[in-house]
């Protein structure tokens, strides 16, 4: 390799404490038994259901086992529902204030500098995009799609890698009925694509 390797573990919707929870702990035993690994990035839906105080209490817990260095982000389950705690129970939209309260305190509770941020490592810039507009499941504020578009601006021969909860519009198959539909993608779909096509 000329710049040698960096190695990133994708933790895609830990959903946590949620199903098979003895199973969540052997995978921190089994990442933090690699020695090559240089940071871990869990994709959003971090909470199991409406990311209650026990369930952000739990996964605060639960990242503070991991030995190497941890990068998240949240989804639409740490953020857009009311609180339930019952597994049965049908998940609604809270207030938007509420909403807005949520984000805060996953921000806090794992010390980000923001929802949204940026790193260099190596030659790289990692970008790190949350869900923080509840139109869709999965969509980012005019805020966010501003610093985003702001911080590529000031790198725009460095080779980006940008995490998020959701797939692009049209990069899956149409494997169940929710795959590429609006709620589904990343979005504000056209701006995002736009962004990409400005930013080869």
């Amino acid at each position: 390799h000329l710049y040698g390797s960096t190695h990133i573990v994708l933790l895609g919707d830990p959903h946590l404490p949620g199903k098979n929870p003895l199973a969540k702990e052997h995978l921190l035993e089994t990442i933090n038994g690699w020695s090559d690994v240089d940071m871990v990035v869990a994709l959003g839906d971090i909470c199991s259901r409406s990311c209650t105080h026990e369930e952000l209490t739990y996964a605060k817990r639960y990242f503070s086992k991991l030995t190497k260095p941890r990068y998240l982000i949240n989804g639409n389950h740490d953020y857009i529902y009311e609180d339930h705690t019952e597994e049965t129970a049908p998940l609604k939209h809270a207030s938007y204030e509420t909403q807005m309260q949520k984000l805060k305190h996953f921000q806090e509770t794992f010390s980000l500098p923001k929802l949204y941020y940026s790193v260099h490592k190596e030659q790289f810039l990692l970008i790190f995009l949350s869900a923080d507009d509840p139109k869709h499941l999965a969509q980012l504020s005019h805020e966010q799609v501003d610093w985003f578009q702001h911080e590529l601006s000031l790198h725009p021969k460095t080779p980006t890698i940008v995490f998020f909860h959701a797939p692009l519009n049209n990069t899956l198959e149409n494997y169940n009925k929710y795959a590429n539909t609006p709620n589904f993608i990343a979005q504000p779909k056209e701006v995002i694509h736009e962004i990409i096509m400005h930013n080869p």
